[in-house]
């Protein structure tokens, strides 16, 4: 029943969208941004009305268009300029709400009902105007099933990051990544060092492991002869982009 009511919804704001708000920095703090699950979750309110169904319609209604109004601000905020764009609302609806699914209906005392809704973080976040160098990739994974960096300090997930050698030269970066992985896992997902059945969800039960030295906000650097001994026949894992960046 849920799934359409979601799709009624979709279909109304593609049909009639709404007119973004010039404060969507102030929607922020209702979305929650999940790097390692590449989900982007949300939710929306309503009162109670006659009928229950009419009640999660109208919660389901206000999460969309909360997040069609909060995503410019998101992006801005988590994009380099040149990779963002002023979009149409229509278009932001498109790429989010068509695809957005409700995880949860919790009813309140004082009569407000709320509808836990997620989507993808890749199309809302998805940069535009990036060039790849192949659309699939083609080299095989070999006998490892992903690759672990781990850092002794925090790091910020990051879209699009590069690893480097101790000269500065780089050994990871986005041309690496085939285009049609990037829009599954951006370079990589990010995770701290307690998520342990969540890492080896993403990079399996054979991963290769090295670690790493943050550099700025946006560059780990490694050792190049380490680097080079583990990814030998295993250049597949960094075209997938099945690296997990572990913090501490």
């Amino acid at each position: 029943m849920m799934s359409k009511l979601l799709s009624l919804v979709a279909c109304s704001l593609l049909t009639h969208p709404m007119e973004l708000s010039a404060e969507t920095g102030a929607l922020y703090d209702r979305v929650q941004l999940n790097w390692d699950t590449m989900r982007i979750k949300f939710y929306g309110e309503a009162r109670k009305s006659d009928s229950v169904q009419e009640a999660e319609r109208m919660a389901v209604k206000e999460g969309i268009s909360y997040i069609v109004e909060a995503i410019p601000a998101i992006r801005l905020a988590t994009l380099e300029g040149g990779l963002v764009s002023k979009r149409s609302s229509a278009d932001i609806a498109k790429k989010v709400s068509t695809k957005t699914y409700s995880q949860k209906t919790t009813y309140f005392s004082d009569g407000r009902v709320r509808v836990d809704l997620e989507s993808s973080l890749p199309n809302a976040l998805a940069p535009e105007g990036v060039d790849f160098a192949k659309d699939e990739p083609d080299e095989e994974m070999g006998h490892a099933t992903g690759l672990q960096i781990s850092l002794k300090a925090p790091m910020d997930p990051q879209i699009m990051f590069e690893v480097q050698d101790e000269d500065g030269d780089s050994l990871y970066r986005l041309k690496d990544v085939a285009k049609s992985e990037f829009s599954k896992n951006f370079m990589g997902r990010f995770f701290q060092s307690v998520d342990r059945s969540k890492i080896k969800y993403f990079i399996g039960a054979k991963p290769l492991k090295i670690n790493g030295k943050l550099k700025g906000d946006r560059v780990i650097v490694v050792s190049s002869d380490a680097w080079e001994s583990l990814l030998k026949d295993n250049y597949g894992i960094l075209e997938r982009a099945k690296v997990a960046v572990v913090s501490r």
